[in-house]
């Protein structure tokens, strides 16, 4: 008979591509978690592996068992939420993920909002790029997760919640900020920008739709659009493009202005992610309600 441990690896081993890596998930050094998953393939009766190297991939038998043993591992997540709640007198938390673009941006109003109408619910929020967010979601280690344009093939379920306008933010006195309306990313090229890092999803988003945008000239590169809009501001070293909610937000704080981008592309779609949408426990389905509400 299986057993909640053994359970445990092979949830692990479904979501890796190899033993070591499933083990150290499990807490498992590598011999024991080798030793382990022999003995369940000898209750099974079937390989439940096909090794290669020190890579694997399921077979068929493994991907069954790959598979009932997330849903138990969720259900006893869902038991052990529930009991937690009951310990802290009434009080559970929403376990939620999102990009670095959400976490500055609309996260703070939307969670003040949540927690104003539900004050016995607590939220704790991990911030990080797709593989990393999409990783907890997939492994039951966050409830839900809120991203920018997720990509194709991520194997979790996704709706998209709202849209947001791409804009450029420019230093109060450029010679862009005189300028009446809209005006194309094309327009922009001749001045220097403060960029964000490639593997930063609105920059992917923006070189997989605007090719133009590969004759940027970056003065300054930067790992996030919090520091993008504090060094335009602070410095002037440059212009750059961000997000509506973020460039309204540095407007706030800093001699900073919002000019809309005139381009098509220019609309990011952004996405409520979950292992099962159909399936939300209690916390996570109010968020999702919640989030949806405000774009009704």
């Amino acid at each position: 008979m299986l057993t909640l441990r053994d359970l445990e690896l092979m949830r692990h081993i479904g979501m890796e591509t190899s033993l070591v890596a499933a083990g150290r998930r499990a807490g498992m050094a590598a011999p024991s978690a080798t030793n382990r998953l022999n003995r369940i393939e000898e209750i099974v009766g079937e390989s439940l592996v096909i090794r290669s190297g020190r890579r694997f991939e399921l077979t068929p038998a493994g991907k069954i068992v790959a598979a009932s043993a997330t849903l138990i591992a969720d259900e006893l997540r869902r038991m052990n939420e529930l009991l937690q709640g009951r310990q802290r007198h009434g009080r559970q938390t929403l376990r939620l993920a999102c990009s670095d673009t959400v976490l500055i941006g609309e996260l703070p109003a939307v969670l003040g909002e949540f927690l104003e109408a539900h004050p016995a619910i607590d939220v704790a929020v991990v911030s990080g790029d797709f593989d990393a967010v999409a990783a907890l979601v997939a492994s039951g280690e966050a409830d839900l997760a809120l991203f920018p344009h997720p990509p194709a093939g991520h194997g979790l379920r996704s709706i998209p919640y709202r849209l947001e306008r791409i804009c450029l933010i420019v230093p109060d006195g450029h010679e862009l900020a005189r300028r009446p309306g809209a005006i194309a990313l094309a327009d922009a090229l001749p001045y220097d920008f403060v960029s964000t890092h490639h593997d930063l999803r609105l920059t992917k988003y923006i070189a997989d739709h605007a090719p133009e945008s590969l004759l940027v000239r970056s003065r300054v590169t930067v790992d996030t659009l919090a520091a993008q809009a504090e060094i335009i501001a602070r410095s002037r070293l440059g212009i750059g493009v961000t997000v509506e909610s973020i460039a309204r937000q540095a407007a706030r704080t800093y001699p900073v202005k919002m000019i809309p981008l005139a381009d098509k592309w220019a609309r990011l779609d952004f996405h409520l992610l979950a292992k099962n949408l159909d399936n939300l426990g209690e916390v996570a389905s109010l968020f999702a309600q919640h989030i949806k509400s405000r774009v009704a």
